[in-house]
């Protein structure tokens, strides 16, 4: 969802201003008018500026603050702010050797050399990463000025840049190494809608009030494209609701709540599941995407509603869905049956059997997926902002908002 508009009309010198912000403007959030002259002498690359006098500040894309003079081009002053804690993040990718980071909030991002504790490079916001076995890594740059949306390719390395496609005005969401891109049928569009923050509580508070869902997607075609190049891996026409996606390596798991049309179609495919369905529960559909077909399917029974699924993903044979109620839950994809229930939120799981939930603020407790006992838990002196597993799962990242990065070795001591 696109920020809701915020214009702005800042007055200086009392009633006789000389001068006033305005923004956004066509090309820039923010712009400096000279009121005496009738003219917009400056405009700025980011919304934070001050004026006094003849002297402003402004937030400069690197996210220095630098002190200028009307007139004068040059800063006569700069200055980096010291290192903050960490906001919500849009964005986090970690290389699969856990020497470089990603990490992008709502205004800026940047690139780390982990093994050596340093920020390498300082970027803009952006809303997707992904690092590929060769290191380098592909990140969805939402549209900025006259730059077009895109998916640019970095080289942390050598610390250089380059385009490597436009995604424009298309409906697209990176998912790891792929790019999903969604085109509404017979005219219809699923795109971003302005809402202002008392319009989106309140929808999302009644919504959680009323259990009421919101207007779901229909009639639509996705298409899953390779984030490196833009060739299409695996395509699907959903003339009804199109079902929640989430993408691994190799596969897709597609997730339904059994109140939509779509998800009825799709489990009269398989009458040993239905028999025993009722419309609170949910259907889920794992997909090969290099044969374009299904490996599995489960039916997530809620009890009757007693839970609502808010994501789900696959690792191997196992399914690891978040509900509502900070619950994790577990099942086996070959079985259909659930084998571990845990309390915690932000799950993650390795390929070697182990799974990552942050039962606390600050704590994640590791459990073993075969047995759901607990082998290990952590506490942190700061809340944790994004953890993961070594593609072994011999090892796991943790990044704390202190932007404090732990890399911990989980093979048994002898």
């Amino acid at each position: 969802m696109s920020q809701p508009r915020n214009d702005r009309l800042r007055l200086f010198d009392g009633l006789t201003a000389k001068s006033f912000f305005v923004g956004p403007l066509k090309d820039h959030p923010l712009g400096l008018f000279d009121a005496k002259n009738g003219i917009l002498p400056i405009s700025f690359k980011k919304a934070g500026a001050d004026i006094y006098d003849e002297t402003f500040v402004t937030e400069r894309v690197s996210s220095e603050l630098a002190l200028n003079v009307m007139g004068k081009t040059d800063a006569i002053a700069t200055v980096k702010l010291p290192q903050a804690r960490l906001g919500p993040l849009r964005a986090a990718a970690i290389s699969p050797d856990f020497n470089w980071l990603l990490l992008s909030n709502r205004s800026r991002g940047a690139v780390w050399d982990v093994a050596h504790n340093i920020q390498t490079m300082e970027l803009r916001s952006f809303h997707g990463a992904w690092f590929g076995p060769d290191q380098i890594a592909y990140l969805d740059f939402p549209k900025f000025m006259e730059t077009e949306r895109e998916i640019v390719r970095i080289d942390p390395v050598l610390g250089n840049s380059a385009v490597g496609y436009k995604i424009g005005d298309a409906i697209a969401s990176q998912h790891g190494g792929y790019l999903l891109i969604t085109k509404p049928k017979g005219g219809k569009s699923t795109g971003s809608v302005d809402l202002s923050p008392q319009d989106l509580c309140l929808r999302i508070f009644f919504s959680r009030l009323l259990n009421v869902r919101g207007q779901q997607a229909s009639d639509e075609e996705v298409e899953l494209r390779d984030v490196r190049d833009g060739h299409v891996v695996w395509s699907h026409y959903f003339a009804h609701e199109v079902p929640s996606l989430w993408f691994g390596s190799t596969q897709a798991l597609l997730r339904w709540p059994l109140a939509d049309t779509a998800a009825n179609d799709e489990l009269a495919k398989f009458p040993a599941l239905k028999s025993g369905a009722a419309k609170t529960d949910y259907f889920l559909e794992e997909i090969d995407l290099r044969k374009d077909a299904p490996v599995g399917t489960i039916l997530l029974k809620t009890n009757k509603g007693s839970f609502t699924v808010t994501h789900a993903f696959a690792e191997g044979d196992w399914l690891i869905a978040s509900a509502s109620g900070n619950q994790v839950l577990t099942y086996s994809m070959s079985s259909g049956r659930e084998k571990g229930h845990f309390f915690g939120a932000h799950p993650t799981a390795s390929p070697n059997g182990l799974l990552a939930v942050e039962t606390e603020s600050g704590q994640l407790s590791i459990y073993d997926l075969n047995s759901s006992q607990l082998r290990q838990q952590y506490t942190f002196s700061d809340p944790i902002s994004f953890h993961t597993f070594s593609r072994d799962g011999n090892r796991l990242f943790v990044m704390t908002a202190s932007q404090t990065a732990y890399i911990i070795d989980l093979r048994p001591k002898n």
